[in-house]
């Protein structure tokens, strides 16, 4: 009897060992599915001026259509695998029922995590192209309760945060994050360099959000019916709020 216990006694042990190892890759392997996909690189579009339309890039092998508006920041798009984003407009085909031609309007390297933040504009050197410029959009480097100026005057701006007695100048096409006072409102003021100096074309209160961002884009002012001349700074600006930490 007693040599029955004793083998007995060691089966269990080493059926229990076995037990356990397999409990314990059961867990590991749940664990390993429960962890949640990286969400994939992504990038967002604005226009300055006036709206970019009919653009479109390749993700996964098909046509996905991109829209910059002047309103307000777009849905995010996927990045492609490589980080090369290839803007193209499509033509009629050259010949009756053939394929649409695609042309290429501008390209853009969009590597790294992102996310990123593009800007679109109809490029004047050639009818129906497009330029573009990119800037990480990530919170890291415009995080919350700074406003981050993006200066795209053909001239020198300098910007000041009063409430912050933060002064900055911006060359053309330079871009600068500044903190501001979430208590309400700060006060922004903005002047171009002109041939007899500095010229005050901004001066107003500005909403200051908490546990947010501000993106402001500054350009020139074109040209209308009612003001065929024109030297003022037109001022547009963006709201982020901050995104809620994932639930533990």
């Amino acid at each position: 009897m007693a040599f029955l216990e004793r083998h007995l006694n060691r089966g269990f042990r080493r059926f229990s060992g076995v037990l356990l190892a397999v409990c314990a890759l059961g867990f590991f392997a749940s664990a390993a599915r429960a962890q949640p996909e990286p969400p994939p690189a992504a990038f967002r579009t604005l226009a300055i001026s006036a709206d970019v339309s009919e653009v479109f890039y390749d993700l996964r092998g098909k046509p996905a259509p991109v829209v910059a508006a002047t309103a307000g920041l777009s849905m995010p798009y996927e990045i492609p695998t490589g980080g090369r984003v290839v803007f193209y407009r499509l033509q009629p085909a050259e010949t009756p029922g053939g394929k649409p031609r695609r042309v290429t309007v501008t390209d853009a390297n969009l590597n790294g995590p992102g996310p990123f933040l593009v800007f679109m504009a109809a490029s004047p050197e050639s009818p129906g192209g497009i330029w573009v410029q990119v800037v990480e959009d990530s919170w890291a480097t415009h995080p919350a309760e700074t406003i981050r100026l993006f200066n795209f005057s053909r001239r020198n701006v300098a910007v000041k945060i009063v409430i912050k007695n933060v002064v900055a100048e911006l060359t053309s096409g330079q871009d600068r994050v500044l903190p501001y006072v979430a208590n309400g409102q700060f006060w922004m003021q903005a002047a171009t360099k002109e041939p007899e100096g500095w010229v005050m074309r901004v001066s107003a209160p500005q909403v200051a959000p908490p546990t947010a961002r501000i993106t402001a884009i500054m350009f020139d002012q074109q040209p209308s019916a009612d003001r065929p001349v024109t030297h003022e700074l037109d001022l547009v600006k963006y709201i982020d709020v901050a995104p809620k930490p994932p639930a533990p």
